[in-house]
């Protein structure tokens, strides 16, 4: 998956904000980033704290999946205030 270029793709749709990888990400990684993102942002966190606490928990994968917490990026569009 292209997440970046996803993100591009997306702006059409005047999505302010969205969570994609910067680089291919096993799905395994992405699913785990979805868990922890949505119960911090569910519990009440911002979306930038939410993806910020989700990112960091992925180092808990890193002896599998070198980077892992370098990949989620929230891209906004500069179109949508």
């Amino acid at each position: 998956c292209d997440g970046l270029g996803l993100a591009q793709e997306l702006h059409q749709l005047r999505i302010p904000q969205l969570i994609v990888m910067r680089e291919p990400i096993a799905d395994q990684v992405a699913a785990v980033f979805l868990q922890y993102f949505l119960a911090a942002f569910a519990a009440g966190e911002s979306l930038y704290l939410a993806e910020r606490q989700a990112r960091e928990r992925l180092q808990g994968l890193e002896h599998q999946f070198p980077c892992a917490s370098w990949l989620p990026i929230i891209f906004q569009n500069p179109l949508v205030t």
